[in-house]
């Protein structure tokens, strides 16, 4: 055995922790001295393997031992690694003609793995991102053409091919207009040399390259990662209809970003328009419902997702009408998560038909969830009743609620009250399941808006002393929510007989706030229209002008007409009695006359 052999044993069997000069001159980034390091070890031919060049170091929890003491215990977590890997790693990163140096004196540590189980190859895509050199296109192109193979070696870890290492460090660094350029080189290189690669999932996520490259989570706007999803698509197209381990396509993952960049989705869609249409399978959502879903996010994000959900929908307009598995729709996403009117517009226009669409489990509607919104626009409101005007009269099976006593549970502002009893104004009499009118949401706020409490008692005069399940009336859940608030308690305090006079209106609300809407019911003629108990003779519930003949049963309510008791239009009651929301069996006629008892 010669001494070359002796040495490596004694290392392989005693686990010697060694510090060569090379490595620490590594570490302390003496790049001179590296250089004068290197070129002697190349004189020295005959001890590549036990000269500085060959042998491994162990790096203790990240960190880099310098000493020269040998220990003859190995301990846990410790880490072997070459002088090419260490080069190549993120904390040295050296420059290119340092690590070219390496190579040629000893190239055969190209296809050797650390114990991290990493090629060299592995170490520098990673760092592409920070290469701002063409040299280090060089190096890889050099690695390459003497080993080919490595560009087929997963790491042992995590199972990564070099082209998923690649993709993961665009994926979570910075690109800078400076290496966009040799990105792209990188990844042609990477794929003409193994084009089988962007067909290859990884072990940790089960993702494709383009999966990964999609997933990218910081914000660039220099076009660099939608070029680069171009490279990919065009080695193998089809990866854009491919899912990953989470069950999701490449455009989900693009478009789950909280700022997703418009030109990468485009090439997806453009590639493939039929991935619009295609849901998770995990949660069944399409890519359009995920744009839909807009959260609280800068105002150039909501304005590149207004472009990316037109681009789908001229893609694919039947994506429109798909589902979730919990019976979403995309408008119904779009009304529930505040996305914006653009969007909100755009898919009214693509299926008008989605405004009349109620959940399956609770029978709720775009415009139950646009109500149950504090920030909705009146614009939305406007076009959610223009599209379907009877939404605002279908109640939601959980709670019995109205749009109107969702809004007002919600703190909506006077406009959209005022919006909704123009469509339905009786439903400032309706019950809901707990036996709350709206007005006694809306007194039950933190901070009651005063434009919508008064445009509740303008169209029903009464409400302020009807009280609910609990025995409160408004007033009464007013001085609890807001007992500071004299204005709210002395409206609900006026009797309801003020409430038929124009002239109180003025008392209560601003110039600016009376009825500009001309579209509006509810201006002179909604205050001048004795109320339900306004006279001796009471009148329909329904349509407030014949007086009442007919008898609800069993619950008693003499509260309907003739023509409002007629079965083509006592089926918009939904067979619950309008007053106090009980289900009926029949309506009676009853000859004579109905008088209110004082």
């Amino acid at each position: 055995m010669n001494e070359t052999e002796s040495i490596q044993n004694d290392l392989k069997n005693h686990y010697d922790r060694l510090a060569f000069p090379l490595h620490s001159m590594l570490v302390e980034k003496n790049w001179k001295a590296v250089r004068q390091i290197v070129n002697e070890d190349i004189k020295r031919e005959r001890l590549f393997f036990v000269s500085s060049l060959g042998l491994t170091i162990f790096q203790e929890n990240g960190s880099f031992d310098d000493s020269s003491k040998i220990t003859r215990k190995k301990k846990e977590g410790s880490i072997l690694t070459y002088p090419l890997h260490l080069a190549c790693s993120a904390r040295i990163s050296a420059p290119p003609d340092i690590i070219a140096l390496i190579i040629k004196a000893n190239p055969s540590k190209c296809n050797v793995h650390d114990t991290y189980g990493f090629l060299p190859i592995h170490y520098i895509v990673d760092q592409a991102h920070r290469w701002n050199h063409n040299g280090i296109i060089d190096i890889i192109e050099d690695m390459l053409e003497k080993f080919p193979n490595i560009a087929k070696v997963c790491s042992k870890k995590e199972g990564d091919l070099p082209l998923h290492v690649f993709c993961k460090s665009i994926a979570l660094n910075l690109i800078t207009s400076a290496n966009k350029s040799q990105l792209q080189r990188i990844l042609r290189v990477l794929l003409k040399s193994y084009p089988e690669g962007a067909r290859c999932f990884d072990e940790s996520s089960g993702s494709l390259p383009l999966h990964i490259l999609c997933s990218r989570l910081v914000k660039e706007e220099n076009g660099t990662l939608s070029r680069l999803v171009r490279s990919l698509l065009l080695a193998y197209p089809d990866s854009a209809m491919l899912f990953n381990r989470q069950g999701r396509l490449a455009l989900h993952c693009a478009m789950m970003q909280r700022n997703p960049d418009r030109e990468t989705i485009e090439t997806l869609i453009a590639c493939r328009p039929e991935a619009v249409k295609v849901r998770d399978k995990k949660y069944g959502f399409t890519p359009l419902m995920v744009a839909c879903a807009t959260e609280e996010v800068r105002l150039t994000s909501v304005r590149t997702r207004e472009s990316i959900v037109h681009s789908m929908l001229t893609a694919c307009q039947e994506s429109v009408k798909i589902r979730d598995q919990n019976e979403i729709t995309p408008l119904m996403k779009a009304c529930q998560s505040n996305a914006s009117e653009v969007i909100i517009c755009a898919l009214l226009e693509a299926y008008p038909e989605a405004a009349r669409i109620a959940h399956k489990e609770n029978n709720r509607l775009p415009l139950h969830y646009a109500c149950h919104n504090k920030k909705v626009s009146d614009h939305v409101i406007d076009q959610l009743l223009f599209y379907y005007k009877n939404g605002t009269q279908q109640e939601e099976t959980k709670h019995g609620m109205l749009p109107i006593h969702i809004g007002c549970n919600a703190g909506a502002p006077e406009t959209i009250i005022r919006k909704l009893l123009s469509a339905h104004r009786i439903s400032a009499r309706m019950l809901d399941n707990y036996g709350n009118i709206p007005l006694h949401y809306a007194t039950s706020q933190n901070q009651p808006q005063t434009g919508a409490i008064v445009a509740l008692l303008l169209a029903f005069p009464c409400s302020a002393s009807i009280k609910n399940a609990t025995g409160k009336c408004a007033i009464e859940l007013a001085k609890e929510s807001a007992p500071g608030d004299s204005n709210i308690l002395n409206i609900l305090s006026a009797p309801p007989d003020r409430w038929n006079r124009p002239q109180i209106v003025t008392e209560y609300l601003q110039p600016s706030a009376l009825f500009s809407n001309k579209n509006d019911n509810l201006g002179k003629e909604a205050i001048s229209t004795p109320g339900f108990f306004g006279s001796k003779e009471p009148k329909c519930i329904v349509c407030m002008e014949a007086s009442v003949s007919c008898v609800i049963v069993p619950c008693g309510h003499a509260c309907l007409c003739d023509e409002c008791s007629s079965p083509s239009k006592i089926s918009s009651l939904n067979d619950k009695c309008p007053l106090c929301r009980q289900d009926f069996e029949s309506v009676v006629r009853v000859y004579g006359r109905i008088v209110r008892d004082d």
